[in-house]
This record gives structure tokens, sequence and C-alpha cells, in this order.
């Protein structure tokens, strides 16, 4: 578990480096600065490459979580030629993947989608695709070596500095043409997959030969294939939930909607935050317990990061909420459209925290192929709900659809834990953490505002941080958190 501590709070650190950085991005300059049929166009780019590289990294990463450990080889960096294979899969699937998408073209982006007639958009991309498929692989390689550190600084706050510079720049020079910016977005985004490549030569990791992978996956053939297929089904689940939704405002609603959806989607979506760095390092330390048979670890793991990220989520989920509409006053007027895309995406991010690492302990166990059945069905499902509820509400609906697809399925996940491997993560913390969320908001909800926006989310800012980890803390709800932080008092005498 040090391991897992360790990373996941430096990884952490970055994160949140980066969530700064994105909310200066997306709340400050990017919706001053540019229209918001430009950000939709960007956040389409972003949706389609994202869920092309889930698609077409054809189920490398789980084959990796699953396999890696039969190849491990401390005495070699290629590690029995492993990261050959992993290499020439992920050439395949950029081919077939730039293939596909040249054939799907018109049915990917209708004819109310602008995206459409920006010429550079096929050629932009192309090249974000291919970096994202790489990072895709080669990070989940990476991790298996025990450093998801790399990874979270690139991902999550290297590409938004560099989108800050650019925005910057933009701004500096009065609005140089859009085609700039939009070759620089594709650069920061890119930039993960670039070190990624790099890190490998460094490593030493580059080689094109087969042949030790030949001998060590002897009798393994079959399997690999079958992991490749079911990690190609289930990774799309959780993709499609988050990002086929701002495809589907682009087609149904155009990019301008899509640029508020997406502007305001960073707020719902800032309550996971936390389970991005815990789910990087725990599915290498859960998919190493199930080789070793160490039960007792995995269900250490499951309890913990549900009580943990639930911790935080409520904590974070309160802070964004009480302090919603003085952050749309940072922003122009139409964004505040989005309130309530806010709070739906918020929920759902909420319940997924509360499940833990459900898909991560699911996905490395025998029992991966279960995932693989149930997201097939919610994928279906969220794409009915955006088509029923996207006409009816707008973006509030494609909002309502992704939280219901994201509540289901961890409920499935849940009560599959519970059935097959009798896992039930829950206590009487979980309770403990509700009630003071409830009380926290009943406290601070009635807090007079004050004319200088500032000064009212500094004031609710502090009380909320007071008003809730004092009591947590005083409870001893996370034992984690209160060792960390004990240590770090320590560390401060």
């Amino acid at each position: 578990m040090g391991i897992i501590k360790k990373q996941a709070i430096q990884s952490t650190l970055f994160n949140y480096m980066g969530v700064a950085v994105g909310f200066l991005n997306s709340t400050i300059l990017m919706p001053n600065l540019i229209s918001k049929e430009d950000i939709g166009l960007l956040g389409f780019l972003n949706s389609t490459t994202v869920i092309f590289s889930t698609i077409f990294a054809l189920g490398i990463p789980l084959v990796t979580v699953k396999i890696f450990p039969k190849f491990r080889d401390q005495s070699s960096s290629s590690h029995n030629g492993y990261f050959s294979f992993s290499l020439i899969m992920t050439v395949i699937g950029g081919l077939l993947g730039i293939i596909a998408f040249l054939l799907l073209e018109n049915v990917l982006i209708e004819d109310r989608n602008e995206a459409k007639y920006f010429a550079p958009f096929v050629a932009g991309f192309t090249v974000l695709f291919l970096f994202r498929l790489i990072f895709k692989n080669f990070d989940t390689f990476i991790r298996m070596l025990y450093n998801s550190v790399l990874g979270a600084i690139t991902e999550n706050f290297l590409a938004k500095i560099i989108l800050t510079f650019a925005l910057i720049a933009y701004w500096l020079l009065e609005g140089y043409d859009f085609i700039y910016l939009f070759i620089l977005y594709i650069f920061g985004l890119s930039v993960p997959g670039i070190v990624t490549v790099v890190y490998v030569f460094y490593k030493n990791s580059f080689n094109l030969d087969l042949s030790k992978f030949k001998r060590a996956s002897t009798g393994l053939g079959k399997e690999i294939k079958m992991l490749g297929l079911y990690g190609l089904l289930g990774s799309m689940g959780t993709i499609i939930v988050l990002e086929v939704d701002r495809v589907m405002i682009s087609n149904m609603l155009g990019l301008a909607e899509n640029g508020i959806y997406t502007t305001v989607f960073f707020f719902g979506i800032f309550v996971s935050i936390p389970a991005k760095s815990v789910k990087r390092v725990a599915i290498v330390v859960v998919s190493d317990a199930w080789k070793a048979n160490d039960l007792s670890t995995i269900k250490e793991v499951y309890s913990k990061s549900c009580l943990n990220q639930f911790l935080f989520a409520v904590y974070l989920f309160l802070g964004v909420w009480l302090n919603i509409d003085f952050v749309f006053e940072l922003i122009p007027v139409e964004y505040s459209a989005g309130k309530y895309v806010i709070l739906f995406i918020g929920i759902g991010q909420l319940f997924d925290m509360l499940t833990g690492v459900n898909t991560e302990i699911i996905s490395t166990s025998k029992y991966f192929r279960y995932n693989t059945f149930f997201i097939a069905g919610l994928i279906l499902l969220v794409i009915v709900l955006n088509y029923i509820f996207i006409p009816l509400y707008g973006i509030t609906g494609a909002a309502i659809a992704s939280a219901l697809a994201v509540i289901l399925v961890n409920v499935l996940r849940y009560v599959f834990l519970l059935i097959k491997l009798d896992y039930q993560p829950f206590d009487s913390n979980i309770i403990k953490i509700t009630l003071l969320g409830l009380v926290c908001f009943g406290l601070l909800v009635f807090i007079p505002v004050f004319e200088n926006l500032y000064l009212n989310i500094l004031i609710r800012g502090t009380l909320l941080t007071l008003i809730y980890w004092i009591p947590a803390f005083g409870l001893k709800i996370s034992e984690d958190i209160n060792s960390s932080l004990l240590k770090l008092l320590k560390k401060f005498n």
C-alpha cells in the first residue's frame, strides 16, 4: 500500500496543479478570448480523438495490465520483448483508426456541426489521435514499471500549461488567427505522447525484435487475443459516457452549445480529480495482487479507495456548488446556461468516486469478461438517453444522461463484486461523510453575499475547509489521511 500512497500523493500534486491551470484556461482565458463556436470545435476535437484512441488501442492497456507481470524481467529493459509487441499493435491501431475516421467522417460530423467546414480539422484529428494512442498504450507499459508520475505530469499538467501560454500569446497579440491556436492546442495535447516516446528511448526499451516475446508468450496467444477483445469493448464504456455527449451535442445542437457544455463540464468533473491518481497506481498493485492471489490487499485497496475518494469528492463537490454563482461572474453571461450541467455531472462523478476502484478490480480479475457485457449495455444506454434528453433539455439533458449512466454502471459493478467476490467496501464512515457534507451545506448555504466576488469565494472556501476537515480529522474517518497529516505536522515541527 505504501507505493500507492507515495505515487498517488505525487500524482495528485500535479493533478491539482493541472486543475489550477485548467481552471485558468477553461473559465478565464478561453471564454473571454475565443468564441463559443471555437471552444466547441476544440472540445469536439478533444472528444473524438479520446474516443478513437480508446477504441483503436485495441485493448492493449488491459492486455498489459493482465499479461505484463508474466513478462516482467528486471534484467532487460524490453521485458522479454513485451514493448515490441505493444509498439507493433499501436502502429496497427493507428492505421486502422485513421482509415475508420476517413470512411466514417460524414457520419461522425453531421451538417449541423460546423467542424465539417473547418478544413484543417481532419489533419488535426490525425495528429492528435496518433499521439494520444501512443500515450494510452505506452503509458500503461510505463505504469506497470511502477512509474505513474510521468504520465500524471505530462497529461494533467504540462499539456495544460502549454495551452495557457498559447492563450496568453493569443491575448497579447490581440487575437492571432485561430488556426495557430488550433495548432498549438493539438501540440499541447500531443505532448504526453511525445514525452512517452522520448522516455521509452531513454530507457532503451525501443526495439522491434519479437523473438523474445514469441518465446515468452508460448501458450498465451489465445489469452492475449481474448484480453484484447474484452479490453477494447470494456474500455469504451467509461470513455463514451464522458465524451460522446459532446460529440452528440455538436451534431444535434451545434458547436456553440458544445462550447458552453465543454466550458462548464470542467467544474462537474472536478470532483473526480483525486480518483485519477489513485486509479493510475492501484491498477498495477491490484494486478500483481491477483497474480499472487493476495485477496486481502485487493479488499484493502477497494475499501480504502471508496472511503478516501468519497471523502475528498464530497468536499470538492460542496466547494464547487457553493461558489458556482460567483464563478459564473468571471465568464460571459451566456455560459450560465450550463449551471445545472455542473450539478448533474458532479452528482454522477460523486457516485463514481463512492464506488472506488471497482473497474480496476474487475478488469484485472478472472471475471474481466463480465465488465465488457454490462459496459456494452452502458454504451447503448448512454446513447439512447442522450437522444431522449438532449432534445428535451438541451445541454442539461446531456448531463442528466451521463449522470444516470455513470450511476447505473457503478451500481452494477458494486453488486457484481458483492455477489461474485463477497467484497463489501462500505462501513459507517461513509454515513459519517454523507452527514458531514449535509451539515456543511446546511450551514454555509445561508452565508450572506458580499459585493466583492473574490471575498465571497474566499469566505466560503475557508469556512468549508474548516467545518469539513476538522470534524473529519477528529472523527478519524480516514486512517490514511490522518496519518499523512500527522506525518506532515511532525515534519514542520
